[in-house]
């Protein structure tokens, strides 16, 4: 068989065995990938629901703590304390008693004595805080700080709160914590209920107890819900013992989670799950875990509800089938194996082909080598590129023509020395500088910073720093993809460049983050450049998307400043900025 063919057959086989293991090891990845990608994007899903709920949590508590502030709230409580503090204890553990007694055996709400607590100026404040959020509230009562009902929206099944657990929680021994009871179902209203108990102080004193039981059924549903139409698995709000609050496919409290999603759940930490063909990803409510300044909790059962909590925190779990994540997966396969099968032949074709170019050259340099072997050295043999064919047929050529074995001539040298420097040089410059944008690289920015910084100190001069990153750059790359992302940062390096002095210095710290040393430059000269700075950006047209926002830290050398103080610093203002609302400029003093 001539080389020819032995080389073709050779590279065929060779290439048919690589594709295949390409192939199956593409598909095997691919599956693994997919579940790990699932479980990863399921659990931020998951992270973001805890955060989206707690913020409507903490919401509701800012809402109950502006209610408690009223002045009518304390009038009332100031009035109701002092009543009840100018009698002995067992006088008023006596009175109370009656009162209660009186309430629970009083049932016609127009009452003298049930419209003192229900149609006081107080109870017709909470029944207006009603009509503002229809929906929003159940029951909205206040006590004095002895447990003493002094106002409420709605009749309530007892007129004294002092020996129920949410109102002792919230006391705190007097000394005051937000609580949310987690009261279950709550019969009065006909829903589940969650109280948000808040104390009210004069000065350090808790003087009184509100309460505000809103209906948070309706929100987690909605979320739930949503969740359920925009993608493949189930989302479900559920307890640590494992009973579903809300779920798509459930009423509340009907059901609970598998036996092997619990020790996830008694973690009360983010973890996912790949068992029994199911996908799972939990994450706790932080706002549930409890904490000194708010509590969590409620009781199992009581007169007016049912499913209350006995301590445990809420949680989020996705559960996805593994058949719905891997549909794309057989996709992808059904193409690896097209693909193989045109690229199979593609391969059979091109070896033939290259079989017979690559054995050409070696049958001219056997036929040359023959002839220079009968004493013919004035023959050559064509040298065409830089392959092994082609430095053999330059080796060749070299034993017919000695005198091309000889020195480089000293312009050679000289331009091959030429060539190393700018070589160097272009190797050190890109040792400095960013890739994409042009700027200069962090390793490059912290360099010169130091530098900077030394420079300050030592002649105490003013220098200061900006820090700023492009606001929600991720969505960017997620809605636009990579390609406009990339689009963005060089426009915004190039904004930047621009904005700034001759001797400012700007460079890519990381990812959509930017650092701008400003040397001589004190810090009110630092806001008007950030502020020129953010503006231009902001008002740059960059098509997709149409407006890209920055936010900026800023912050000035003090004296003993280092280098990593001035980072730590110029970052906590970048983070202040981000946390007030980005698109805008904070100082770190």
């Amino acid at each position: 068989m001539k080389i020819q063919y032995k080389l073709s057959l050779t590279m065929i086989l060779l290439s048919l065995v690589l594709l295949i293991v390409i192939a199956g090891g593409f598909d095997y990845l691919n599956h693994h990938s997919v579940f790990r990608q699932t479980l990863l994007s399921n659990e931020q899903i998951a992270q973001n629901v805890a955060h989206h709920v707690e913020f409507h949590l903490e919401s509701s508590i800012d809402t109950s703590l502006t209610l408690s502030s009223s002045p009518i709230i304390h009038q009332a409580l100031v009035k109701s304390n002092s009543e009840f503090d100018q009698i002995g204890d067992s006088k008023r553990q006596e009175k109370i008693a009656a009162l209660n007694k009186k309430w629970l055996s009083t049932g016609n709400l127009l009452a003298p004595f049930i419209q003192r607590y229900l149609g006081n100026d107080v109870a017709q404040f909470f029944r207006h805080q009603h009509e503002l959020l229809v929906g929003r509230y159940g029951e909205i009562f206040l006590t004095n700080r002895h447990g003493v009902l002094i106002a409420s929206s709605g009749k309530l099944t007892t007129l004294f709160h002092g020996d129920k657990n949410w109102w002792q929680a919230s006391y705190n021994n007097g000394k005051g914590r937000i609580f949310l009871d987690d009261r279950g179902f709550d019969t009065s209203v006909e829903g589940y209920v969650l109280g948000i108990v808040v104390p009210i102080y004069n000065g350090s004193e808790v003087i009184g107890i509100l309460k505000c039981n809103i209906n948070i059924l309706g929100p987690l549903k909605h979320i739930v819900d949503e969740f359920a139409h925009m993608n493949h698995g189930i989302m479900k709000i559920v307890r640590t013992n494992g009973l579903i609050l809300i779920a798509p496919d459930a009423p509340p409290f009907a059901k609970s989670v598998t036996e092997n999603i619990l020790p996830l759940l008694k973690q009360k930490t983010s973890a996912t799950l790949h068992e029994n063909e199911k996908l799972v990803a939990t994450t706790p409510l932080t706002l549930t875990l409890g904490s000194e300044k708010i509590g969590f909790g409620g009781t199992a059962k009581a007169p007016d509800h049912i499913n209350g909590n006995t301590g445990e925190a809420w949680h989020v779990v996705i559960v996805q089938d593994e058949a719905t994540v891997l549909v794309e997966a057989h996709k992808i396969r059904k193409v690896i194996i097209i693909a193989v099968l045109i690229v199979g032949l593609f391969v059979t074709l091109t070896s033939l082909i290259w079989g017979r170019i690559l054995t050409t050259p070696l049958t001219k340099l056997s036929q040359t080598a023959k002839k220079i072997g009968q004493g013919n050295l004035e023959i050559r043999v064509a040298e065409k590129g830089r392959d092994e064919i082609s430095n053999l047929a330059h080796s060749l050529n070299d034993m017919a023509d000695n005198l091309k074995k000889t020195m480089a001539s000293r312009q050679d040298l000289l331009v091959e020395m030429e060539r190393r420097i700018e070589t160097e040089k272009e190797l050190a410059h890109q040792a400095k500088t960013d890739e994409l944008t042009g700027l200069f690289n962090r390793r490059a920015y912290s360099e010169q910073m130091k530098r900077e910084v030394e420079r300050a100190n030592r002649y105490d001069t003013p220098l200061c720093l900006l820090m700023f990153d492009i606001d929600y750059f991720k969505k960017v790359n997620d809605t636009y993809g990579h390609e406009v992302g990339d689009f963005v940062l060089t426009e915004v390096a190039r904004i930047s460049k621009n904005t700034m002095r001759e001797q400012d210095v700007v460079a890519r710290w990381g990812g959509e983050e930017f650092m701008v040393i400003l040397p001589h430059t004190e810090q009110e000269g630092a806001l008007k450049i950030a502020e020129r700075l953010r503006s231009a950006i902001g008002g740059y047209d960059f098509a997709e998307p149409k407006q890209v926002t920055v936010s900026i830290g800023v912050t000035e050398r003090k004296a003993g400043d280092s280098y990593d103080s001035l980072i730590s610093r110029v970052d906590l203002a970048l983070y202040e900025a981000k946390s007030a609302g980005r698109n805008r400029v904070e100082v770190a003093s």
